[in-house]
């Protein structure tokens, strides 16, 4: 909204239940100078409105980005196991397209563990292809294989093995290419 002194700013952020308002004022070049030559608008005050916006921007992405790594688990609650589990989506795929492996990590309270490696092999009829990944922050992780000309009706038998802070856990899937004719 221009004004007769610069335009205004007010950027309104809800995140959880929290809400914050930044608000600053900004002057284009001209308006400056002609100010500041008038003696209505000091270069502190210039100043000061650069560093307010600024300001206003870090606090802005502070607020969006402070949640984004999940904090270590509280003293004695410490990470004593792990468990995975995996599925493949789709369970029969065609010839040429893609297989993507979900695997979810949970501690022994079955709370999802983020930052686990994942570790998984597909073991084709005539090779092995191995492909890794690292959870987020729900604890899951997907994996994409292209499958090309895997053999038709041949099962492909996917190990997955997660491990964090020494633990570890493995857990299976498969899938069964078929015709891309089909």
């Amino acid at each position: 909204m221009p004004s007769r002194g610069g335009t205004d700013h007010v950027l309104s952020v809800t995140r959880q239940d929290e809400s914050y308002t930044y608000a600053w004022k900004t002057f284009s070049s001209k308006r400056k100078r002609h100010a500041m030559k008038k003696g209505r608008l000091s270069t502190t005050a210039v100043v000061i409105t650069i560093f307010a916006g600024l300001a206003a921007i870090i606090g802005v992405v502070w607020t969006i980005f402070k949640d984004a790594c999940p904090p270590p688990p509280p003293p004695g609650q410490e990470v004593t196991q792990i468990f995975v589990s995996a599925y493949s989506d789709p369970a029969n795929p065609p010839q040429y397209s893609k297989v993507l492996i979900h695997a979810l990590v949970t501690d022994q309270d079955r709370t999802p563990l983020a930052n686990a490696s994942i570790t998984a092999v597909a073991q084709y009829k005539t090779t092995k292809t191995t492909k890794t990944g690292m959870t987020n922050s729900q604890g899951e992780c997907v994996l994409e294989y292209k499958i090309s000309g895997a053999t038709v009706g041949y099962p492909v038998n996917v190990t997955v093995e997660a491990s964090h802070n020494g633990l570890g856990d493995r857990a299976s899937t498969s899938f069964t290419p078929k015709s891309k004719y089909q």
